[in-house]
C-alpha cells in the first residue's frame, strides 16, 4: 500500500519448514494475473550470496585459494593498476567489495564513491542510480569472459583491500574465478547447484526460455504512475544480480546456510558447507559498512549484524545475516535470524528466515523483512 507495489511475494520458514508463503497483488497487471506463492521474480543482488555458496564449495575442496591473485584463475584478466602502480586483486577482496572495482558508473570521484559506499544494493539504490546506462544493457552476453570486457580495463577506484565500495561488476569477476577454479562454465555449475539444493524454481534470468509463473516487471514514471519496465538482458551479471526465484526457494536456500552454520559435528547428514566455512562468510570484514545499521558490516557475500548487548539501556541486538537486491522492475530481501543457542548443536536448521520479492524497482524491503522475522521468532 505504501509503495504502490503491483505484486509482492513473501515466505517465512521456522526451523527449516516454510510456514507461510503467499502472493499479494498482481504478477501481471495487464492480464490481471494475481501473484501467488509460486510467482517467479528477479532477486537481483541476492544472487551474490548464492554465488558465494558455489565459491565456498570450491574453497572447501581445495580448488580455490581466495587469497591468491585472481589472475591465477582468469586467463583474460589484465594487470590492474591504481594511480599508475601495478596491483593485484584477490577473491577475498572481491566477495567483500574491497577490490576497488567500480560499480555501474565509471566515475570514481569522491561524489560517486560516497554514493556507492552506502552498503547493500537495495538501500543504496536511488532512482538516480537506477538510471545508469549499464542497468539497461540489452545485449546478450554468451560468456563470462565477454562480460569482463565491460570493466576489466577500467582504472580502479581505490587500492584493493583498503576501501569498501559496493560493486556488482566485482561479482562478475568472482564468476570468472569460479570458472577457472572449477574448470567448468559458471552457468553449468550454478544450475547444477540449484538442482542439488532443491531450488526447483530458481533460474538464470534469461529472456528466451519459458519460465512458468514468471512475473512482469514495473517502474514508476515521473508522475508516479505504474509503467512496464524497459527490456533488459542481465546475462552480463548472472553472479551478482542475474537470478530469478520464488520467495519459498529463497527460504530453502536460507535453511541450507542456516543448517550448515549450526550443524552438529555428529549430524548424520552433513551440511552443504562446513560450519567453519559459513562462519567465515558470516563474519563482518574490517572497514565494511551497512547503511541501515551502523553496527553491521559486509562479510563474504552477506550483510552481517553482530550480536550486541548494551546493558546501560537494556538493548539487545540479535545476530542476523541478510542481503537485499534492486533490479530493473524488481526489489528483494532475504533475512535470516538464527536461534542464538543452537550453533554446533543442531540436527536441523534452527531460526527464522524471511524472503520478500516485489515486481517494482526501488522498493526497500529490508526493514519489513526484519520486522516479519522478529514477529515469527516470538511464535
Amino acid at each position: 500500500d505504501e509503495l504502490g507495489c503491483p505484486g509482492l511475494t513473501v515466505a517465512v520458514s521456522i526451523d527449516g519448514q516454510v510456514v507461510w508463503a503467499e502472493g499479494l497483488g498482481y504478477a501481471d497487471i495487464e492480464k490481471r494475473t494475481p501473484c501467488s506463492a509460486d510467482t517467479v521474480m528477479r532477486i537481483a543482488s541476492i544472487s551474490k550470496p548464492i554465488t558465494m555458496t558455489a565459491a565456498a564449495r570450491l574453497m572447501q575442496a581445495g580448488k580455490l585459494d581466495i587469497d591468491k591473485p585472481v589472475k591465477e584463475y582468469i586467463d583474460a584478466w589484465p594487470q590492474q593498476t591504481y594511480k599508475g602502480q601495478n596491483v593485484d586483486i584477490t577473491t577475498r577482496q572481491l566477495v567483500s567489495h574491497m577490490s576497488g572495482i567500480r560499480h555501474y558508473e565509471k566515475d570514481c570521484g569522491k561524489k560517486a564513491k560516497k554514493a556507492k559506499k552506502e552498503g547493500d544494493e537495495d538501500e543504496m539504490n536511488s532512482q538516480k542510480e537506477l538510471q545508469m546506462k549499464e542497468y539497461y544493457i540489452k545485449e546478450k552476453f554468451t560468456s563470462v569472459a565477454s562480460s569482463l570486457n565491460l570493466f576489466k580495463n577500467d582504472e580502479l577506484c581505490s587500492l584493493p583491500g583498503t576501501e569498501y565500495l559496493y560493486t556488482t561488476h566485482g561479482w562478475t569477476a568472482v564468476s570468472a574465478v569460479i570458472e577457472g577454479a572449477a574448470k567448468k562454465p559458471f552457468a553449468d555449475l550454478i544450475l547444477q547447484m540449484f538442482k542439488d539444493l532443491g531450488l526447483s524454481n530458481t533460474y538464470l534470468d534469461d529472456n528466451g526460455p519459458l519460465i512458468y509463473n514468471r512475473s512482469s516487471y514495473y517502474v514508476k514514471n515521473k508522475k508516479s504512475q505504474i509503467e512496464n519496465a524497459p527490456y533488459v538482458d542481465n546475462s552480463y551479471k548472472y553472479a551478482g544480480g542475474g537470478f530469478v526465484s520464488t520467495a519459498s526457494d529463497l527460504c530453502r536456500f536460507a535453511n541450507v546456510m542456516l543448517f550448515s552454520y549450526q550443524q552438529s559435528p555428529t549430524a548424520s547428514t552433513p551440511g552443504y558447507l562446513a560450519s567453519d566455512t559459513v562462519k567465515q562468510l558470516w563474519s563482518p570484514v574490517d572497514n565494511t559498512s551497512c547503511s541501515w545499521n551502523p553496527d553491521g558490516g559486509y562479510g563474504m557475500g552477506w550483510v552481517v549484524i553482530p550480536q550486541k548487548k548494551e546493558f546501560e539501556c537494556g538493548r539487545e541486538q540479535r545476530f542476523s545475516v541478510s542481503h537485499t537486491g534492486a533490479a530493473i522492475g524488481a526489489s528483494s530481501a532475504l533475512f535470516i535470524l538464527p536461534s542464538s543457542d543452537k550453533q554446533g548443536l543442531a540436527s536441523a536448521p534452527s531460526g527464522v528466515a524471511v524472503a520478500m520479492i516485489c515486481n517494482l524497482q526501488d522498493a526497500g524491503l529490508q526493514k519489513t523483512a526484519e520486522k516479519i522475522a522478529h514477529l515469527f521468532d516470538k511464535v
